[in-house]
């Protein structure tokens, strides 16, 4: 399960965004609870290489209502069921446990967790599951919990209308709207970096050549002036995407969205002074 090792960090938090997206929308359409979490389950357990996962819904007598589990093998699904069984069962009954990230060493290290889905301070399930090696799942914190969070709003959307549906599908929006705000954040620091930096050397040569305008062709004056006015474009792009509060879909072609990054910022009123991006150079004389 190595795929995500060379994985950036915007894709990565594109994927998790993705996931919690499904889940929203197929617990707000109605889908069969199981199907949706199902998915959801085996898509987080790709994308933080976990060898086994499971969700469980507690009855009220506190028994298990429903047990969806996903694993890479039976052998890790034994695993995990050990761990649940003699330990975090146990300690749920008799002490209260709601959360937990253990580690486990010896010839066959292991990370584990447990967390609650809950509504209101009420604990009607967990989510729980396991990784080989020495990584720390506590390192997955936000996500696990956001992706919890999700679960346990679908389940409150699915299972009865006295849970108030709405505010709990909104609550699933809000927190969608986080993590995709947080995915167009890493790659609008990735794009400053890795465009502006070239940017700002194409920028600064032609603007050096249009200050001695008077011994240029006019037809190449022209030229060098529209490739300057597109380079100080490019630029408001990327400061422009630095600055999203919201990140919002609009229509572009056809069924296609694009990311609303907002009005375009002349050059004179965009304040710039960061390293990457240097005050635009006096206008020349002519």
């Amino acid at each position: 399960m190595d795929t995500n090792k060379s994985e950036s960090p915007a894709g990565n938090y594109a994927r998790r965004f993705e996931i919690l997206r499904r889940l929203a929308l197929s617990g707000a359409a109605g889908d069969d609870l199981t199907a949706s979490v199902e998915n959801a389950l085996e898509g987080a357990c790709a994308l933080l290489e976990l060898s086994a996962g499971r969700i469980i819904l507690f009855s009220e007598t506190g028994e298990s209502a429903l047990n969806v589990g996903y694993a890479v093998s039976d052998s890790e699904k034994a695993v995990l069921d050990e761990l649940e069984s003699d330990l975090f069962e146990t300690l749920r009954r008799k002490r209260n446990l709601r959360s937990a990230y253990v580690t486990f060493g010896g010839d066959n290290p292991l990370s584990a967790f447990t967390l609650p889905l809950q509504r209101k301070g009420v604990v009607f399930g967990a989510a729980l599951g396991t990784k080989p090696g020495h990584g720390k799942l506590s390192d997955e914190d936000e996500f696990l919990e956001s992706l919890a969070a999700a679960i346990a709003m679908t389940v409150v959307v699915d299972s009865s209308d006295s849970f108030e549906a709405p505010g709990a599908r909104r609550a699933v929006r809000e927190e969608i709207d986080r993590a995709r705000l947080k995915a167009v954040m890493e790659t609008a620091v990735t794009v400053n970096h890795e465009i502006n930096n070239p940017l700002t050397a194409a920028l600064g040569n032609v603007q050096l050549i249009l200050m001695q305008s008077d011994n240029l062709d006019p037809d190449i004056r022209r030229k060098l002036e529209i490739v300057e006015k597109s380079a100080m474009q490019i630029r408001d792009v990327t400061q422009r995407l630095l600055s999203l509060k919201v990140a919002r879909s609009i229509p572009y072609a056809g069924k296609e969205t694009m990311i609303d990054i907002g009005p375009e910022i002349s050059a004179d009123d965009s304040g710039q002074t960061d390293s990457d991006n240097p005050p635009r150079t006096p206008r020349r004389k002519r």
